[in-house]
């Protein structure tokens, strides 16, 4: 089984990535999960700690990469996007159009919390306002709950997992494993199901998108798709599910050739592919 988790957390990420992806993943008969934040990216202060943390993670980068990847498609230099964010914070549900288009091609659509970079180090209290209006920013704009949750920053805590069950999510993925599990809290198994990311890389920090990473340590594309393709196989003959998640303004733009060289293993493997939602409902742990 296959599983592709989408974290969009930019708005250049909606509006160019998204639309790339759904291309990729029509051509090659795959079904994706996205989670979109139902607030925006962030205030001033929440997106420079953010931005500020993500450009200094402590693996060893390709300068020139790294610079071509993360340039914003704007022109516009750092202060410049962190001023945009605090004079003119973009709402993600504003494009509409591009997130019923997930929906209407077959795929899913899940929160990614309301305010993208207050994930960082939230407080509970920031924890707990999050939960509430992304699940009910997501009610109002698509007529039904949210099934589940993938966390921004694989934020993690028993604070949180409560929340999961509390707002009735299937699922959530925060937590590291080797498949699908209930986790427990004080001993006691959660209502939901927590759908690890199997197949990317943990650099001790955070846990990176496979061809995110190795496109910034200057890794050659064909060796990174003769990794992927096996780690894939070595996956599968373990018994556990191929999940790996990425990123629109990465993967669905500068990364995009990669991933698609990706997906086409992936249909030539014969992996069949599920969202969260379908592993939810149909995964016994």
């Amino acid at each position: 089984m296959f599983a592709l988790r989408i974290d969009i957390d930019t708005i250049r990420g909606l509006r160019q990535g998204v639309p790339n992806l759904l291309g990729v993943l029509k051509r090659y008969g795959i079904k994706g999960s996205f989670f979109c934040p139902m607030g925006w990216e962030g205030d001033f202060f929440s997106v420079f700690r953010h931005r500020f943390l993500r450009s200094n993670r402590g693996f060893q980068r390709n300068a020139r990469i790294a610079e071509e990847i993360e340039r914003p498609a704007t022109g516009l230099g750092d202060w410049a996007q962190l001023l945009l964010a605090l004079f003119f914070p973009r709402r993600f549900v504003r494009h509409k159009d591009i997130l019923h288009a997930i929906l209407d091609q077959g795929h899913e659509l899940g929160v990614h919390g309301y305010v993208h970079a207050r994930w960082r180090v939230p407080t509970e209290m920031e924890l707990r306002q999050e939960f509430l209006k992304m699940t009910q920013t997501y009610t109002k704009h698509f007529s039904i709950p949210p099934a589940g949750l993938a966390a921004p920053l694989f934020q993690q805590s028993n604070l949180l997992l409560s929340l999961c069950d509390e707002h009735d999510f299937k699922y959530a993925s925060c937590l590291p494993g080797d498949t699908p599990f209930r986790p427990k809290i004080n001993g006691k198994s959660c209502k939901h199901l927590q759908i690890p990311v199997t197949i990317d890389i943990d650099d001790h920090q955070e846990l990176l998108p496979f061809f995110y990473y190795h496109a910034m340590k200057g890794t050659p594309a064909n060796v990174s798709l003769d990794q992927f393709k096996q780690r894939c196989e070595a996956i599968r003959q373990s018994g556990h599910p191929v999940i790996m998640h990425i990123h629109p303004k990465d993967e669905g733009i500068a990364l995009l050739e990669i991933f698609s060289q990706a997906m086409k293993i992936i249909h030539e493997l014969n992996i069949p592919s599920m969202t969260f939602s379908q592993i939810s409902q149909t995964y016994r742990p």
